[in-house]
C-alpha cells in the first residue's frame, strides 16, 4: 500500500473544539500545511499548539499559480495537508484544483473528514434531509439567480445554499419572489456563540431579517422541496379540521399548532379561517 502524500483535512466551521482527533494528528505529522488563508490557519494551529510548521498559501486568489509548486514539493518527498478556512476543502472552497493536479501527477491523497455547514444546517433545519441537493452560492446577478431558482421549483428534494452577509438580502428577495410560501430554515453563525436557525416560510423569514439593523455572519439557507410543501399543507389542514370539529376556537387552534409547525402564527391563523369558511 502506497504512503499517503497529500491529506485534505476538514476543519471546524466555527467552534475549534469540533476538530477531530484524526485531523489534529494529521496536521501534527505532515511536513507542510497548505491553507486557503495562512492567517486563519495559524490561528487554528496556535489554538492546538501545533508549532514549527511551514504554512503555504493556496486560496481562490492564487490557486492557479500555486498548485504546481505544491505538487512539486510533494514529489520531492514532502507530506502535505491542505485546509480551507472552514469545513471541508473543495466544498464551495478551494481544493478541487489541488486534488485534480494530485491525481494527474500520481500523488497519493486521502481525505480526513470533518464538519460542513451544509450538513450541519440541514440537520438543524427540521426539514427532510433524506434527499437534498447542495447548490453552493447562487448566481450574483438578479436575472440568472431568479432563473436558477425557478428551475428548482418542481424538484422534490431539499435544497441547500450558501450566502455571504452582504448578498443574503438579495437572495431572500429572489426567494420571496419565486416561492414566498415555501418552507425554509436559515442557519447563521453555525456552531459559534451567536448561532441561530430561523424557520418559517420564505416570506416570513425574509420579513424577520428585513427588520434587523445589521446582517452579520455566514448564512446557510435550507429550502424545502415541492413534495414537502404539499405534505406540510395537507398535514396542517388535517389537524385544523380535526380541532375545528371538536369545537375549538380559532385562536386556541392557532396557539396549539404553531408549536408544531414551521409556519408563522399569521399563516396558520389565515389557514384556519380559510378552512372554517369552506366548511
Amino acid at each position: 500500500m502506497q504512503k499517503t502524500q497529500l491529506f485534505l483535512v476538514g476543519v471546524p466551521i466555527g467552534h475549534f473544539d469540533d476538530m477531530t482527533f484524526r485531523a489534529l494528528e494529521t496536521l501534527k505529522k505532515v511536513d507542510v500545511i497548505a491553507a486557503e488563508d495562512t492567517r486563519k490557519a495559524k490561528k487554528l494551529l496556535d489554538y492546538f499548539k501545533i508549532t514549527g510548521k511551514q504554512v503555504l498559501s493556496h486560496g481562490a486568489h492564487n490557486e492557479h499559480h500555486s498548485v504546481d509548486g505544491l505538487i512539486a514539493l510533494i514529489q520531492k518527498g514532502q507530506t502535505m495537508a491542505y485546509i480551507s478556512d472552514a469545513g471541508m476543502p473543495g466544498i464551495s472552497d478551494p481544493g478541487y484544483m489541488l486534488v485534480r493536479a494530485a491525481l494527474q501527477a500520481d500523488v497519493v491523497f486521502d481525505v480526513i473528514p470533518g464538519v460542513t455547514a451544509a450538513t450541519t444546517a440541514v440537520t438543524l433545519s427540521a426539514l427532510p434531509c433524506d434527499k437534498f441537493t447542495f447548490h453552493g452560492f447562487l448566481p450574483r446577478k438578479e436575472g440568472p439567480k431568479l432563473r436558477y431558482l425557478e428551475n428548482l421549483m418542481s424538484r422534490e428534494e431539499t435544497h441547500i445554499f450558501y450566502e455571504a452577509p452582504h448578498r443574503v438580502m438579495d437572495t431572500f428577495a429572489a426567494l420571496a419572489q419565486t416561492c414566498p410560501d415555501r418552507l425554509c430554515a436559515v442557519g447563521r453563525e453555525l456552531t459559534k456563540i451567536h448561532q441561530e436557525c430561523v424557520r418559517g416560510t420564505v416570506a416570513d423569514v425574509y420579513q424577520k431579517f428585513q427588520s434587523r439593523d445589521d446582517i452579520l455572519g455566514e448564512f446557510t439557507i435550507i429550502l424545502a422541496g415541492q413534495s414537502e410543501v404539499a405534505e406540510q399543507v395537507e398535514s396542517l389542514d388535517d389537524a385544523i379540521l380535526t380541532l375545528l370539529a371538536k369545537g375549538m376556537k380559532v385562536k386556541d387552534i392557532r396557539d396549539q399548532l404553531v408549536e408544531k409547525s414551521t409556519l408563522s402564527k399569521k399563516e396558520i391563523y389565515q389557514r384556519i379561517l380559510s378552512l372554517k369558511s369552506d366548511g
